[in-house]
Parts: structure tokens; sequence; C-alpha cells
């Protein structure tokens, strides 16, 4: 037979507030917080000596064909492909497939 006495106390908990949720809107900081956006033309692997023997007007091959899709980024993250276009003389890119997000 267990002689050890236990103690027993009471828990009393505070009355619960009902806040209001709101829809996010567009003004809030969260749009307006700024993401990094790469884009990828290819890319290679290449040993430090023929790195240290680049000079102006060397080649580097990328893994890329020249009709194949630009990869594009937002902070690090693959999230659409797409095609090389000049837009007022700028380089751009026209997104083509954008992935599946799963975010939502």
């Amino acid at each position: 037979m267990n002689s050890k006495k236990e103690d027993i106390y009471e828990l009393n908990f505070g009355q619960l507030i009902e806040e209001k949720t709101g829809v996010i809107e567009e003004n809030q900081n969260v749009f307006n917080a700024k993401v990094n956006v790469a884009v990828s033309i290819g890319n290679t692997t290449e040993t430090i000596k023929n790195i240290l023997d680049l000079k102006e007007g060397s080649i580097i091959k990328l893994n890329k064909n020249v009709d194949e899709k630009l990869d594009i980024y937002a902070n690090d993250r693959l999230f659409a492909y797409g095609e090389s276009i000049i837009t007022n003389e700028k380089l751009s890119v026209r997104l083509s497939k954008i992935e599946d997000s799963d975010i939502n």
C-alpha cells in the first residue's frame, strides 16, 4: 500500500477574449517585403585551373541549349521558367510556366 501523499491543486484560467480577425490587405507589410529574383541561363562545373586560365574573350560552355527555358528563382527557390526578351532596350524575361506552389 502506497502511503505517499499527493498534492492536488485547482487550476483557474482567465476569461478567453475573442479577437477580430481581418483579411490581409494589399498595403500590409508582407506584400511590401522585398524578394530577390534571379534568372539562370545555365551552369557548369570547372576546375580551379581552368577558372584561373580564363581571360577576356574566353568562352564558358553551359549545360543548357539556346532554345531551353530560363530558370527563374525567388529567394533561391525555383518558381518559374521563361524566355529572354528585350523591352525598352533592357534584357527581360517573359514567364512561360509557373511552378505549382505548396504554400496554399
